[in-house]
């Protein structure tokens, strides 16, 4: 957080006091020396700031701080397609910061999209990240440009209940440990045939609430009690411009449900 701070910044006030006989200035003494200067000693000095360099930038966290060594991934979509396609992958550094570097311009009806995908992609698997973040899809770009990613967190958030293979009645209540270092998570519950992620069987969402609660009232038309399911949580982040970032919840659960 502390190195964006300084990297971002234009101006940086430097705290010139006029110490008779070329006293030290302690670093304990310091707010007690700024809440009584004489700010006729202050002296304002422009920050020379690292210009950002061409290509495609952002930073990872865990936990609200950053982290090292992780590998996110730059896709490319065409939207002919029905999946994007791994383009290029590029490792977090100290200060959680990633950099593709010589990104070609996007071609038509193109677009790229930075993703972190946990037991893929270089990244061994960890209980404690989430299985997938997906930052906002780029529709533009051209040779020479630097673009700022949205920064994201790979913390997991921790599934309570119900637990891996149980069977539940309706209604339904799902919990969870929700990410108190992104307030900005909003979640919802997937209920879904493990033959979804291959384009076959049902899923379920609904929408949960912040403090870690989804209820499931009744069934929707059609279900199928005699399906297997399985049970995860989707994050997604918004602003005024819509989604600007989505992720998948550590693993899927069992679930088996009876009338």
């Amino acid at each position: 957080m502390v190195q964006r701070f300084w990297r971002n910044s234009c101006w940086v006030l430097l705290v010139g006091m006029l110490l008779g006989g070329g006293a030290a200035l302690a670093i304990e003494d310091s707010i007690d020396l700024l809440q009584a200067a004489d700010f006729d000693h202050f002296v304002f000095l422009p920050l020379v700031s690292r210009p950002l360099l061409p290509g495609i930038h952002g930073y990872v966290n865990y936990l609200g701080e950053p982290i090292a060594g992780v590998t996110v991934t730059l896709f490319l979509h065409d939207m002919e397609s029905r999946y994007p396609t791994a383009f290029h992958y590029t490792q977090t550094q100290a200060d959680g910061d990633y950099h593709f570097a010589d990104v070609p311009p996007l071609p038509p009806f193109c677009a790229y999209h930075v993703g972190y995908q946990n037991g893929k992609s270089g990244n061994p698997l960890n209980p404690a990240h989430l299985m997938v973040w997906n930052a906002p899809t780029i529709l533009s770009y051209e040779a020479g440009q630097s673009v700022s990613v949205a920064d994201f967190d790979v913390a997991d958030v921790r599934q309570l209940s119900p637990a891996a293979g149980v069977t539940v009645t309706f209604p339904v209540t799902f919990t969870w440990e929700p990410r108190l270092v992104t307030p900005q998570d909003r979640y919802y519950c997937g209920v879904f045939m493990p033959g979804y992620m291959y384009g076959q069987g049902e899923v379920y969402w609904k929408p949960a609430s912040a403090d870690g609660v989804c209820v499931w009232e009744a069934p929707d038309a059609g279900f199928d009690y005699n399906a297997d399911y399985e049970w995860y949580l989707q994050i997604m982040w918004f602003d005024d411009g819509g989604v600007y970032g989505g992720g998948g919840a550590g693993f899927a659960r069992p679930l088996h449900f009876r009338p």
